[in-house]
C-alpha cells in the first residue's frame, strides 16, 4: 500500500530523471575540453587544492587582478558547485591514465540537465499543461535543443538556466523566497542573470503584494550585492 501510495505521489518523475540522466552520461565527454570548462574547473582545483580564487596565468578567460595574480572571469557558482566531485575524486588521484578529478567533475554536468528537465516538468505542471505534454516538452528541452550539447560540455549554461526555471516555477508555485534563491544561484553562476531580478521581483509584488515580496527581494539584493563583493575580492574593484 505505501509503495503503491509512493508511485502515485512522485508519478513519473523519477523515470524522468534516471531517463535523462542515463542518457547523457552515455552521450558524454566524460573529461573537459573547451576552454569555458577548463577557466570553470581551474577555479574549482584552486578552491579545493590551494583555498584561493586565483588561477595559473595560462588559464583561459582570466584577467589580472588582486595582488598582481590572474583570475577567472565566469561566475562562482559552477565552481563551488564542483567542488563536491572533486573532492570525491581527489583520493584516486594518481591511480589511473586519465585525470579523474576532470571526469568527475565533468560528470556534474549530465545532473543538472536531468534536475533541470525535472524542474521544466514541474513548470509546465504548474501552468496547467497536461502531463503528458509537459514531459514531452521536457524531453524535447534535453535532447531536441542545444541543451544536449552544453550538457557534455563542463559549460556554466545548464546550471543557470536550472536556476532560472526554478525560479520560474516557484514564484508560480506561490513561494517567492525559494525563487529568489533559484536566481541568487543562476546569478553567481552568470552574472547577468541578474537582469531578470527586477521583473521577478515586479511580479511578486504584483501577484502576492508588497509584504510578501520583502523578504525574496531582500535576497535579491543580497544575491547582488554578492557579485558585487565577489568582482572586489578578485579585482579590487566592484564593477
Amino acid at each position: 500500500m505505501l509503495e503503491r501510495r509512493g508511485c502515485k505521489r512522485w508519478g513519473v518523475r523519477p523515470l524522468l530523471v534516471v531517463f535523462v540522466l542515463s542518457l547523457l552520461l552515455l552521450l558524454q565527454q566524460g573529461t573537459i575540453s573547451g576552454i569555458d570548462g577548463e577557466s570553470n574547473f581551474q577555479v574549482t582545483r584552486a578552491l579545493v587544492d590551494h583555498g584561493r580564487l586565483s588561477v595559473p596565468q595560462g588559464t583561459p578567460h582570466v584577467d589580472r587582478g588582486r595582488g598582481g595574480r590572474y583570475y577567472s572571469k565566469f561566475g562562482v557558482g559552477l565552481p563551488l558547485l564542483s567542488t563536491g566531485p572533486y573532492l570525491l575524486a581527489k583520493p584516486f588521484e594518481g591511480l589511473a591514465t586519465t585525470d579523474l578529478e576532470r571526469v568527475s567533475v565533468s560528470t556534474i554536468m549530465p545532473v543538472i540537465t536531468a534536475l533541470l528537465c525535472l524542474v521544466l516538468y514541474e513548470l509546465g505542471l504548474a501552468l496547467g499543461a497536461r502531463p503528458m505534454d509537459t514531459l514531452l516538452v521536457a524531453l524535447a528541452a534535453a535532447f531536441g535543443t542545444y541543451l544536449l550539447v552544453y550538457s557534455k560540455e563542463f559549460f556554466s549554461e545548464p546550471l543557470m538556466a536550472l536556476g532560472v526555471a526554478l525560479a520560474l516555477w516557484r514564484s508560480i508555485a506561490g513561494h517567492p523566497t525559494q525563487a529568489a534563491l533559484a536566481l541568487v544561484l543562476a546569478m553567481q553562476t552568470r552574472p547577468q542573470a541578474a537582469f531578470l531580478a527586477p521583473f521577478f521581483l515586479l511580479y511578486w509584488v504584483r501577484d502576492m503584494g508588497l509584504r510578501r515580496s520583502l523578504l525574496p527581494g531582500l535576497v535579491l539584493a543580497a544575491g547582488a550585492g554578492s557579485l558585487l563583493f565577489y568582482n572586489w575580492l578578485r579585482f579590487d574593484n566592484v564593477t
